[in-house]
């Protein structure tokens, strides 16, 4: 997880494949590319992930 949406960001924190993370929007930053806003449950580390490394059931709001 990053502070923002993007590497450039520092990182906030780690999540894995058992947490379960409660995402609040998205962000496209490339073509193809986006980052969710969102709240790792287990850890409570609020941050940004890219869309290839989190699940999404369901539709998910712009930021």
């Amino acid at each position: 997880m990053r502070t923002g949406p993007g590497t450039a960001y520092p990182v906030a924190g780690l999540g894995y494949r058992s947490h379960r993370v409660t995402v609040h929007c998205a962000r496209p930053v490339a073509p193809q590319m986006v980052w969710y806003h969102l709240t790792n449950g287990t850890t409570g580390v609020r941050g940004w992930s890219e869309q290839s490394v989190v699940y999404v059931e369901g539709s998910v709001p712009p930021c």
